[in-house]
């Protein structure tokens, strides 16, 4: 509420592992200018078997869908970091990635309006390291002070500190798992092992 400058749902309630089908929170503009705080669903459903969870922030202007959407629904979403995956042959590795001079980063997303109820992908583009070491994209996140000018036909300005990251519980795999302690560093059993036989 502080931060965004608006109501917050009464039905809002943490989240650690949200995955794409699901609700989340997001921000918007309304025309008398006041943050709008509501659920929308994250992915496009296309008909195909996966939604579009994701666009490309280098080529929205080139796809129709997003061309459109990018010019009238935009919005922004609320996180505390993010998860992502290090793929080393068929073994994946989870690791949380958080901004260290902010307490909430926003996603710079955009809106699909439906009757059904909007949805919503969220933008990416070239990840920088330290992140780019185990995934080449990344979300937007947007600098706090230009956030609201985004909603506003604003440009995108990225935040600019690197973002810290470390690894996390393989237990995030599980999108039924939704925890405070999904965030808490960890350690593999390897390296607990190896610990424990020290004497």
């Amino acid at each position: 509420m502080e931060r965004y400058q608006g109501d917050v749902p009464s039905e809002y309630k943490p989240r650690y592992n949200i995955a794409p089908g699901q609700k989340v929170l997001t921000i918007t503009r309304a025309e008398t200018q006041v943050s709008e705080a509501q659920f929308m669903e994250w992915g496009i459903s296309t008909g195909m078997t996966s939604r579009v969870i994701n666009a490309r922030v280098e080529s929205i202007h080139e796809k129709p869908l997003f061309r459109s959407l990018f010019q009238r629904h935009r919005c922004l979403i609320p996180a505390s970091g993010y998860y992502e995956w290090k793929h080393e042959g068929s073994h994946k590795t989870p690791y949380y990635l958080s901004s260290a001079t902010t307490r909430l980063i926003s996603f710079a997303g955009l809106i699909r309006p439906s009757k059904e109820g909007d949805q919503i992908v969220i933008l990416t583009t070239e990840a920088n390291p330290p992140s780019s070491e185990i995934h080449d994209r990344k979300p937007v996140i947007l600098n706090p002070p230009d956030e609201m000018r985004f909603l506003t036909d604003g440009e995108i300005i990225q935040i600019g500190a690197p973002l810290g990251m470390y690894e996390v519980s393989p237990r995030v795999n599980g999108i039924r798992e939704d925890s405070p302690d999904l965030i808490i560093p960890w350690r593999s059993r390897s390296v607990q092992q190896a610990f424990g036989d020290i004497e």
